[in-house]
């Protein structure tokens, strides 16, 4: 046995490189008094580098400062990424030094995923994520009843659904997204009481829905949205302050609200959006850090305004306007993503101008518009962002004008009407055509398309569009959840 001074390390030293957590070096402590130390001269105590139970603790440890910034969209970083390759390090060597040990390649897996997410698009990406793959099928094979290896195994479908539908083969992924809802339920019916299988399953069934979406069925996606906001509202009502739970469950809300919205009567809608943000309420890493996981509590904010103008309520709506604008004032400052929230802005200018056209104020429409489309060129860093953002302002505007136009008998506001449409898509089509310079045929160029030719009420044009878009290698299957328009139209 090596003996040298070099071949130990105190607990202060080994902790001693880590930024680490308070609570994270407590537990430390606290676990290694269960550790058979190697004792040397004067009472001090010694533990072996390749100790496996220390090895653990340190790759958790430093698991731990690398998920924080993954939350926080910061996979590409220098910081992020020589994390993720010494936590894959790190759980490579606890399996070769405990190879039966089951449990530890299931954390090799988990590290290989957060490993995944800071090489996206990089040399070697798709051979590591067929290693992680191969691993959580061949656990939940070994053993079915592992409620671990069947959450891993739901998380795995998922992503790597993603992956293989970038690479085009649709009805695979969507197959695996179909399997991450089933692996997900089955992971909770081992164990019901189980948090973790609880947000497995809500996610799962969220991805299910965008499967069923991509498909054309409405009633199918329906039934896994509503799925999702059962489950995670009961990890809330456990967890009230579960950051992903809360994220979860806001995403699935402002999606099922959308599903049952009836022009004639937003009340049910309207009490599935409150009930999400009530839900919320006091989860500070949803109302305080709004650039969680995709903006979920600003895109509740806005489907409310939305809903409110639907109804002629302008309190409630002015009040969550005011709010969403508060938000994206602080983010700008304040997140890395906050390009993501030109689209945002510009939605809520949009939006705001309907207020002002519920008011009879028609220049104060336009106003916003443009207010809109310029949030649009000032925030976006590229021109995908920048043409998302014109998208919003310009899909917006197409609902607002059916809608208003729909309720409106005077021929001279009708005429004002048609005015602002055909100056909406000039406008829209001066973004178009400085977008296609630089991303001819990408995704978000093809959506613009699609957009415009509604507005100018050619729907067979538009047609044409989402279908090059649902099969354009470049869309994700998000992008194309409206489906094939022959599946779109059943």
């Amino acid at each position: 046995m090596d003996k040298s001074p070099e071949a130990f390390r105190t607990i202060s030293e080994v902790a001693e490189d880590l930024d680490l957590p308070q609570h994270v070096l407590r537990f430390w402590e606290t676990r290694f008094q269960q550790i058979k130390p190697l004792k040397r001269g004067g009472g001090r105590r010694y533990y072996r580098p390749d100790d496996v139970e220390l090895l653990k603790l340190r790759a958790a440890g430093i698991e731990e400062a690398l998920l924080a910034r993954l939350m926080r969209a910061d996979a590409k970083s220098a910081e992020a990424q020589e994390l993720a390759v010494e936590a894959e390090k790190i759980r490579r060597r606890i399996v070769a030094l405990a190879p039966n040990d089951l449990e530890a390649l299931a954390d090799l897996s988990v590290a290989i995923a957060y490993r995944l997410d800071t090489i996206r698009g990089e040399p070697g990406f798709f051979e590591l994520q067929d290693e992680q793959f191969s691993i959580d099928l061949s656990l939940h094979e070994r053993d079915p009843t592992s409620r671990l290896f069947a959450d891993n195994l739901s998380w795995t479908y998922q992503r790597v659904g993603d992956r293989v539908w970038e690479r085009g083969e649709r009805e695979r992924a969507l197959s695996y997204f179909d399997r991450s809802a089933e692996t997900g339920e089955a992971a909770l019916a081992i164990d019901p009481k189980s948090s973790v299988s609880l947000f497995t399953a809500a996610a799962g069934h969220l991805y299910a829905m965008h499967a069923d979406l991509v498909r054309g069925d409405k009633a199918a996606a329906a039934q896994h949205v509503f799925r999702s906001i059962e489950l995670s509202g009961q990890l809330l009502a456990r967890e009230p302050e579960h950051k992903r739970g809360g994220a979860f469950h806001l995403r699935a809300a402002t999606f099922a609200s959308g599903f049952i919205m009836d022009p004639d009567d937003q009340s049910p809608a309207v009490a599935v959006l409150e009930r999400a943000l009530a839900a919320v309420a006091g989860n500070q890493a949803i109302v305080e850090n709004t650039a969680y996981m995709g903006f979920p509590y600003f895109d509740a904010l806005v489907s409310r305004v939305i809903l409110a103008l639907y109804q002629s309520d302008q309190a409630t709506a002015l009040s969550r306007a005011a709010e969403a604008r508060s938000l994206v004032e602080r983010e700008r400052y304040a997140s890395p993503r906050s390009v993501e929230f030109s689209g945002g802005a510009a939605s809520i200018s949009v939006l705001e101008g309907w207020s002002a056209f519920s008011a009879s104020d028609v220049d104060g429409f336009k106003r916003a518009i443009e207010r809109g489309f310029a949030e649009g060129r000032r925030h976006a860093e590229s021109p995908d962002r920048r043409m998302q953002a014109a998208t919003e302002v310009a899909g917006r505007v197409r609902e607002i004008l059916w809608i208003e136009g729909a309720r409106i008998t005077d021929a001279a506001t009708l005429a004002r009407l048609a005015e602002m449409r055909a100056w909406v898509v000039g406008e829209y089509e001066k973004e178009i055509a400085e977008a296609e310079r630089a991303i001819s045929d990408s995704a978000s160029v093809l959506t613009a398309k699609a957009v415009r030719a509604r507005l100018l009420g050619d729907e067979r044009l538009a047609d044409e569009f989402d279908a090059r878009l649902y099969f354009s290698p470049r869309s994700s299957y998000q992008q194309a959840a409206g489906g094939p328009p022959e599946s779109r139209n059943k």
